[in-house]
């Protein structure tokens, strides 16, 4: 049970964070490519 709360937990953190990137990418891209890169990066 502890690990699937940590599973869904993190499963929710991900997409957040992914919905975060689709509405900021465009900005993040033009003002800090190099933080964009690592975000991509770490989507691999």
């Amino acid at each position: 049970m502890e690990s699937n709360t940590t599973v869904s937990v993190l499963a929710l953190y991900e997409k957040q964070r992914k919905q975060a990137w689709r509405l900021n990418g465009r900005e993040a891209l033009n003002t800090n490519a190099s933080s964009a890169n690592k975000a991509e990066t770490a989507k691999l």
